[in-house]
Parts: C-alpha cells; structure tokens; sequence
C-alpha cells in the first residue's frame, strides 16, 4: 500500500514530488520500523512463553484430579503464575513499541496530509 502511494504521488503535480516523496518515506519507515527495532527480539519470546504456559496449561487441566489428590496444586498455579507474567510483560512491551511507531505513522500521515491541502493552490 505505501508502495501504491509513492507511485500516485509522481503521477500528481511534479513540482510537489519531493515533500510529498519525503512525508511518504518516513511513514513507511514509521511502519516498519518496528519490525527492525530492539524489541523485535522480544516479540520472538513471545511465541515460545505462549507455548509454554499454554501446555502447563492443558496438561494441568488433563492431569486436574492428580494434581489435586497429590496436593500438587499450588505449586503449578504459581508456576503458570510465573509463566504467566513473563508471558504479559513481553507482551506489553511488544505492544507498547508497535503501538507507539503506529500512532506516529498516523500523526505522519495527517501532518502530510495537511501539508499538501495547505501547499494546493487555490483556484
């Protein structure tokens, strides 16, 4: 799609090819940086955590009366517990960085677009 609008952007008004290029170039990269950044390694923990805590999951729900009558319990709710959390706090990194270069690709996008209506000549 970014591709699609750099091309219409020199289809239209040569003369405004470059700011338009320009605002065009940093919303991609707004796009896809994430994908690049620091955090990436971490949405790559994220699959195998989920994996994790998903077959403690289902294997204390097969083996529930066991547990119960062994009094195991507790001790694999805390380690879903500890499972868990490193599950969420990857997680929320994860989001936290993709939704931020999100809603900066979308304040980009709105300030080129208010720059090319404000660039337009009037007719």
């Amino acid at each position: 799609m970014d591709a699609f609008y750099i091309l219409i952007v020199f289809l239209f008004h040569l003369d405004r090819r470059s700011p338009r290029s320009a605002g065009a170039l940093v919303i991609v990269g707004c796009s896809h940086h994430p994908h690049r950044a620091d955090d990436a390694r971490a949405a790559k923990g994220l699959s195998p955590s989920y994996r994790q805590r998903q077959a403690l999951a289902e294997a204390s729900r097969r083996n529930a009366e066991a547990l119960r009558a062994m009094g195991m319990g507790p001790r694999v709710g805390a380690r879903w517990c500890t499972l868990n959390e490193k599950f969420l706090t990857t997680y929320q990194r994860t989001s936290d960085v993709s939704g931020g270069f999100g809603a900066m690709s979308k304040v980009m996008l709105m300030l080129l677009q208010s720059a090319v209506l404000a660039s337009a000549p009037i007719s």
